[in-house]
């Protein structure tokens, strides 16, 4: 679906956290990196949902206009082709009418004019 611009996940940027290594215990260390773990994979996620919210809305939309092409557009114009048609093979039997009355009066004046007055 071109023209959608799709957020791209870079990732996150955390800020050093300064304190003491030996006033606090042990597993803050590894509960911090954890935590920004869980932090950046929550961050990615919210991307992923607003890039499918957007390619979602999308798809509606194509889909719309897929269907009125399909279900209206086309229709009217293969009716109307139709209409075209007919119209152009009456023009077309009206000029060879034309043509043979034209010829007929080219290849004998006297009888058309004859044929002229009769009517």
């Amino acid at each position: 679906m071109a023209g959608v611009q799709i957020p791209v996940f870079d990732g996150v940027a955390f800020g050093d956290i300064a304190y003491s290594l030996f006033g606090t215990p042990p597993w803050v260390d590894r509960a911090l990196l954890d935590l920004r773990a869980v932090n950046e994979q929550t961050a990615a996620l919210d991307v992923l949902e607003q890039a499918h919210a957007r390619l979602r809305r999308e798809l509606v939309r194509v889909l719309q206009r897929v269907n009125l092409f399909e279900k209206i557009k086309i229709p009217e114009a293969q009716h109307a082709i139709h209409r075209i048609r007919v119209h152009l093979g009456d023009e077309m039997a009206a000029a060879v009418g034309r043509g043979k009355i034209a010829k007929s009066r080219i290849v004998d004046p006297e009888r058309a004019a004859a044929a002229e007055v009769g009517s």
